[in-house]
């Protein structure tokens, strides 16, 4: 089968599976619609095409491949996690750190703070577990006040996960590309420690770097009540066009 042949028979905006299935046909390559699952995952693993939202994918023309996001914890937070899934192995929890944004800012974050986001019920309980295990300043659902008082270098903040989180299920515990960035913008905290003027790069660099599910992006701002908020920042601070509006 010549991937090829097929790929510029794809339409130029985004398309779903059955678009896949006529350039397919269309190119004397007839597949069944029970294998063209087969041929899409061929054509994302040779970068050929990317995946941008739920059976809508891009034709990946441009010079710079982007890939999946992966981010591997610091030590310190791997010890946390760990300590986490075996004192609570059924517990939904994410993870993430202030020195994940040094892949992307120009002025380095300097302190490093460890966040948990916890599933609801359970957020008083791993905040008990970890402040009386001695792992260091434990705060609970700070507010911007506390936060800027009260956190240290290697403080664990426990906070709530958000109901309906994007998550990797490959890598639960890992926070997916589109969560950090809607969370940039959602939560308050970050602006103390990233600047808020690198918001746009930041955003460009992981739009241009890493694939991203815009439907999974914007329905999690939408849960996040931060959905204008990232289109004002992808509209009006940045040269990012997503692939869902040009076929609006």
């Amino acid at each position: 089968m010549d991937f090829n042949q097929i790929v510029e028979a794809l339409p130029k905006t985004t398309f779903g599976k059955d678009d896949i299935i006529t350039a397919a046909s269309e190119t004397r390559q007839p597949i069944q619609s029970g294998s063209v699952f087969w041929l899409i995952n061929c054509l994302i693993d040779s970068g050929m095409i990317q995946r941008t939202g739920r059976n809508r994918y891009v034709v990946d023309g441009g010079a710079r491949k982007r890939s999946a996001y992966h981010y591997t914890f610091s030590e310190p937070l791997q010890r946390i996690v760990s300590s986490i899934e075996e004192q609570y192995p059924l517990v939904e929890f994410q993870a993430w750190e202030s020195f994940q944004y040094n892949r992307f800012v120009n002025h380095l974050i300097a302190h490093n703070m460890f966040f948990i986001d916890v599933e609801g019920m359970l957020c008083d309980t791993v905040f008990e577990y970890l402040r009386d295990s001695g792992q260091g300043t434990v705060l609970k659902n700070p507010k911007e006040a506390d936060f800027l008082t009260y956190a240290v270098h290697d403080c664990i903040i426990v906070q709530n996960l958000i109901t309906e989180a994007p998550k990797d299920s490959a890598n639960p515990h890992t926070v997916v590309i589109e969560k950090f960035l809607v969370d940039m913008l959602a939560d308050k905290k970050v602006s103390l420690f990233v600047e808020p003027a690198e918001f746009p790069a930041i955003w460009e660099e992981a739009f241009s770097s890493y694939i991203i599910d815009e439907s999974r992006l914007l329905r999690y701002a939408q849960r996040r009540h931060a959905k204008e908020k990232v289109l004002s920042l992808i509209h009006d601070h940045t040269d990012i066009r997503l692939n869902m509006e040009e076929t609006a």
